[in-house]
This record gives structure tokens, sequence and C-alpha cells, in this order.
């Protein structure tokens, strides 16, 4: 497993655990009142989402690679719109763990352990040699 791929699947494994506490901390008080709120649904569906992209990180598949830049860019989203209603450290040191995973997910390193090319095939018209 080439080090980008290694880093981002440690990157990916923080913000997994970093979900399960913020899932536990948000549910456990609700238990008693009995109401779950929609953030506690998008972290119960990120930690399914990160959980199955990180499990799989070690399988050198194309399509897991797309999944875990996918995820990293709507979490991405997540932190940029958290940025703009309540700027804090921790959605600056989030928005900066999920870029970096994604360009570590999108570098040539990456594209050869996963399968997929590292730059697009191109056409090239039939020629002396070529059919």
């Amino acid at each position: 497993m080439p080090v980008p791929v290694l880093v981002a699947l440690v990157i990916m494994g923080l913000e997994l655990v970093v979900a399960a506490i913020m899932t536990a901390i948000l549910l456990l008080p609700l238990a008693i009142v009995g109401s779950v709120p929609v953030l506690a649904y998008y972290v119960l569906g990120l930690i399914v989402a990160l959980g199955i992209v990180a499990f799989n990180m070690r399988k050198p598949r194309p399509w897991v690679r797309w999944a875990g830049a996918a995820v990293q860019a709507g979490l991405a989203a997540f932190y940029v719109l958290r940025l703009i209603v309540d700027p804090t450290l921790g959605s600056v040191g989030g928005l900066g763990l999920t870029v970096a995973a994604v360009v570590l997910l999108l570098v040539p390193s990456s594209a050869a352990w996963f399968g997929g090319s590292a730059r697009p095939a191109r056409w090239l018209p039939p020629g002396p040699g070529r059919t």
C-alpha cells in the first residue's frame, strides 16, 4: 500500500472515531427525551459511509478510491458550511484533513494502487504502426 493511501486511511480512521464520539455525545441525552435531531442522522450516515470505505481501503479496487473521494468531498462541503455559520478552529482542522484525504486519494500513486490509470487515456487516430 503506497504512503498516500495509508495516510488517507489514517485520516479516515480519525474522522470515524471523532464521528462515533460525536454520535455518542448527541444521542445519550436524547435517549431520555426521545427525539433525534437531523444532525444525529447525518453523523450516523457519515459513520456508515466512512466505515465502509475505510474497511475496504486495503483492497485495491477503483470504486473504493472514488467512494472515499466522494465521502471526503461531501464532508469538506459540510465543513465549509460550518465555517460560514460558526468559524472555529475545529472546523478549519476538519476541512484541512478532509481536503488532504481527497488530494491523497487523487495522486498518481494512489491511482496505480487502486488499479485506475494515473492519467486519462488519449485517443490516437490510426496511423503507421497503430491499428
